[in-house]
Parts: structure tokens; sequence; C-alpha cells
């Protein structure tokens, strides 16, 4: 089972995100040339602060007061730099992957999730905030340090691979430095690698490099390098000035269609789409409910009773109201299944939300078991973040009680 403890709620994620692989990712991607800001494409004055990728096809974002701002998914980040550093890695053979889903600016990856490239299911994509392990499980890890609401940088030996990449990829195990950042609910990942030499699995001298490498001693001594100190003292100058801005929605539009639950005897109600599902995922069942749980009881273990008795949890406002939010995922028979647990107390209930969500193996990463079939381009598309995470957290957003 892998569990992912450390999703917030509070409108999760915008971007999915890309981790620089010197050498291999020139084998599975193209790495595009600066992004063309020439006005020549409609030929107006306008035009001329408008970001295109090198096809000169796709808007990727937009130059105004001396900032670039690029497109991440549902935002938009802003910061003060040159457009000639910006690099989108986008597949070669994906041209529907638009918007983009995160970019490098200088040696510097910034998005929201990150993954290993033969890791398949394991995909973290949010922070709690806590020091309380590596991003990617079973890595080395030293020197985290946060405020532990909404700041974190650590030092982690571990691969890395972009979201778009299909299962594969890059393997070389290397000191870098993590940073995470939450904007509004937003949790943004910046991760730098530091100047110093990789263990490859795939080579002979694996286990010698790895012992040698992934220790404490060699992290201290790499980090005086005056070419580390300058990356990490120019990397944390752009994290700081990095905004971030959340796309406008409309919350009355967004909800017009939807029905409505009604607990007339505890007061309670919200609102859900009729439906919510696709060809390549959907929830186990449906429509949700709202369970009540008296005080005495156990929330999780009533509410969310298919959850573990050990799984962390994170507190959340949304709406406000107080949550406490669990979510797990385990793998069987081609599909992962996702529970999204949300608990709140009003008076002397608590009231919880259980959602069970079903996702096709391999959908968002590459086709699965869709390839060559209708479904493929559907599969492929899948955003898990803004088809299911997003949605879900609405739902529980629309929850009031009666005065």
């Amino acid at each position: 089972m892998i569990i992912l403890t450390t999703i917030i709620g509070t409108v999760i994620v915008v971007a999915e995100i890309f981790v620089w692989k010197n050498g291999l990712l020139k084998q599975r991607f193209s790495e595009k040339a600066p992004i063309s800001t020439d006005a020549q494409k409609n030929g107006t004055e306008n035009d001329s602060n408008i970001i295109y990728d090198d096809t000169n096809k796709y808007e990727l974002g937009f130059k105004k007061d001396d900032k670039l701002n690029i497109y991440l998914g549902g935002g938009t980040a802003s910061f003060a730099g040159n457009a000639d550093k910006l690099r989108f890695l986008i597949p070669e053979s994906s041209s529907f992957y638009y918007p983009i889903k995160a970019f490098r600016y200088d040696d510097l990856e910034i998005a929201s999730e990150i993954r290993r490239p033969y890791g398949g299911e394991e995909v973290i994509s949010t922070i709690s905030y806590k020091c309380d392990g590596p991003f990617l499980k079973e890595e080395i890890y030293y020197n985290c340090q946060t405020n532990g609401v909404d700041f974190l940088s650590q030092d982690e030996f571990s691969d890395v691979a972009p979201t778009s990449l299909v299962t594969g990829g890059g393997t070389e195990r290397k000191w870098r430095k993590f940073y995470a950042k939450r904007f509004n609910g937003v949790d943004i990942i910046f991760i730098g690698e530091l100047d110093g030499e990789y263990a490859d699995p795939t080579e002979p001298d694996y286990q010698n490099r790895y012992k040698v490498l992934a220790t404490k001693d060699y992290l201290d001594t790499i980090l005086q390098k005056k070419e580390n100190i300058e990356k990490i003292s120019k990397w944390e100058e752009f994290i700081n000035g990095l905004k971030f801005t959340e796309q406008a929605k409309s919350a009355e539009d967004e909800t017009a269609s939807w029905k409505t639950y009604k607990d007339e005897k505890n007061g309670a109600e919200f609102k859900y789409p009729e439906s919510f599902g696709a060809n390549v995922w959907g929830a186990y069942s449906w429509p949700p409910k709202l369970m009540v749980v008296s005080e005495e009881q156990d929330p999780l273990r009533v509410g969310c009773p298919d959850l573990p008795s050990n799984i962390s949890s994170v507190p959340v406002e949304i709406n406000g109201l107080d949550y406490i939010f669990y979510e797990a995922s385990e793998g069987a028979a081609g599909s992962t299944y996702t529970t999204y647990c949300y608990i709140t107390k009003k008076d002397k209930n608590y009231y919880v939300f259980n959602f069970l969500i079903r996702t096709t193996s391999g959908c968002g990463t590459n086709c699965g078991p869709y390839c060559e079939t209708q479904f493929e381009t559907e599969c492929k598309n899948l955003d898990i973040v803004n088809a299911i995470d997003k949605p879900i957290e609405k739902i529980v957003s629309t929850l009031k009680f009666a005065e």
C-alpha cells in the first residue's frame, strides 16, 4: 500500500513538476529554446509581451511591468526575470500537453508534484511542513528547516522525474536542494541540483559510490563549495520574490447547477455535481454523503473506516470551517483507489466526508491500458488535481450549517 498523507486542502496544487536530468532528458524530451517573445507573430504591440513556446503556437505567459508571468495549470507564477532563462520541458510527441504544468528558470525547477522516474504510483504533490521525512520515501535527507506553516527546505539524495514522463527516465541519485512554499493554500515545490557527483543504480560501481556520496560528510563538503553557496543564495532570492495567483473563478457559477444534500435533523447541507467521473476514472459510489458522528466516538474510525489507524492528518481551513484531512492511496488490479477524508466538528458532533475515487493506473503520465484506443488521449491528459482533487474540495467548501 502506498500512503500519501501530506496532501493539503484549501486549493490543492496547480502544477506538476519537471526535474532536470542532465543528458537523459535529451533522449526523451526536447529542451526548448529560449521562449519566443517576438512581436512578429501577429504584428501587434501587445503581442511583443506574450511568451510563446518555440513553435510560436501556444501562449504560455506574458511580460508585464518587468515581471514574467507564467501560466501553471490553475494559476499564474509571477517573478522578476529574463525570458531568455525560461525553459519549458514538453514531450516531443505530446502537443496536447498545454497549458504547461511546470517550468524551469535558469537552473531551478518550479512546480508542484514530483515522482520517481520508475515509481509510477508514488506521487508527492503537497507538503506537511513538519520535517517528517524525505520528499521521496526511503531516501537520505538532512538539514530540514521549516516554519511549520508555509515554508520548508531540505537536502535530499534522490532521483526525481517529470510527471509528464512516461514510466522510465533518469536514475541518477545526487544531492538536491528541495524547497516547498505555500501560496494561499497552494503548495509549490522548487528543486535545484547541487554541484557534486552522482550515483547511478544502472552502473556497476553504484553501491560503492552510494556509500560515499549519500553521506552527511559528503553533503557537508559540497555545501561549502563556492558554486553551491552561490546557487542556494540565488535560489532563495528567486523563491522569496515569486508570487502565485490562483485563477479567479466564480463559486456561484461553478455550483449553480449542482444538487443539494440536506440533513434537516442536524441543520447541515452541501452541494455536489450530479455525476462525478469519466471513462478512465470515477467515484466508487455517488452521490456523496455527510456522516454525523457523536463526539464520544472516533470520527476517523467511524466515518472513514478503511483508512489505516496510524495515518497522519493535516489541519486545513475551507470556507471558514476547520477540518482534519486524511488521504491514502492503494493500488489493486490496474487501478489506484484514493480515499479523501474530511472531518469537521460543530457543537457535539463530528461531520465526515468520505470520498473513494478509482483511477486507472498509468493515466496522467502515459496511456496506461488505453494505448491505441479511443480513450488514449483522455488517459494521457488526466489531471488528477483539476479533475478530482479540486472538485472534491469544492464540494466540501459548500458545507454550511443552519444558524
